[in-house]
């Protein structure tokens, strides 16, 4: 588990952005991912999400809604050589990365971006069957003023010199030793296979036995949905959604297969 403050509500620089651009906005510090220890990202965004859920519910409108969590990450060659730590302000400094997990797109405010990362946070819960962020999701989306589209795309850190590294999951895993650090696509269609070993193989030499521990509890949950007989957990959830959000705000996802985009056309998500 996360320990720590973070990630940390920055009350100042929210209402700063908030009243400049008139827009609904959760500014989080996620601290600096190369001194903090056992970081898991899921944790880091339900613990901001209960922040926003005591605001939201008493607004009516929105105009743009952003959640950020700001993580700051050095260079390798900093890491290697272990220079004296430095202070980061803003996301001029290319160690400045932002995890949006629900945020109206910064060049189209009819267009809001949501993280893959709200599907993997399932709570045991009558009332919220596909989790309390699937909920927030909604309750958003139906305020904001002026949607057209929601737009799905993978929970990658942006902004920052990482974002331009494909394989930025394990360079955290491997390099600052956040060992359940994962980020997921979309369960939309039920894949052939899945192994939690060889997605992690190129860092088990590596992993303490706490690590491990941690990844299997945090894969086992992905694992279920090769229970299914069908399709993968996240096309329910998407329907839900789709059920939930007005017709007429248009779903896009990122880097879909044939296969997938039949299933979502075939239950009209898309």
């Amino acid at each position: 588990m996360s320990i720590g403050k973070y990630p940390l509500y920055h009350k100042k620089i929210s209402a700063k952005l908030s009243k400049e651009h008139k827009q609904t906005v959760f500014w989080f510090k996620g601290g600096d991912l190369s001194e903090r220890k056992n970081v898991v990202k899921n944790d880091d965004i339900i613990s901001s999400s209960n922040k926003i859920y005591s605001f939201i519910k008493n607004k009516k409108k929105i105009i743009f809604f952003k959640w950020c969590i700001i993580y700051y990450i050095k260079s390798s060659k900093k890491i290697e050589k272990n220079k004296i730590k430095k202070k980061y302000k803003s996301l001029n400094d290319q160690n400045s990365h932002l995890l949006e997990p629900i945020c109206t797109d910064w060049d189209d405010n009819t267009k809001l971006n949501v993280s893959s990362d709200l599907f993997q946070s399932k709570d045991i819960d009558f009332n919220n069957p596909y989790g309390s962020l699937i909920e927030l999701l909604v309750t958003i989306a139906n305020m904001q003023v002026g949607l057209k589209k929601i737009h799905f795309k993978k929970g990658w850190l942006y902004h920052g010199w990482l974002s331009n590294i494909s394989n930025q999951d394990i360079f955290i895993r491997k390099k600052l030793k956040h060992w359940a650090w994962i980020t997921f696509p979309l369960d939309i269609k039920k894949p052939k296979n899945f192994s939690l070993i060889k997605m992690i193989s190129d860092v088990m030499q590596v992993i303490p036995k706490s690590g491990i521990k941690e990844l299997k509890a945090i894969g086992s949950k992905r694992i279920s949905f090769l229970k299914s007989k069908i399709h993968g957990q996240d096309l329910e959830a998407l329907i839900y959604l789709r059920n939930q959000i007005n017709s007429k705000i248009k779903f896009s996802f990122e880097n879909l297969d044939n296969e997938e985009k039949k299933l979502l056309k075939k239950f009209r998500i898309i």
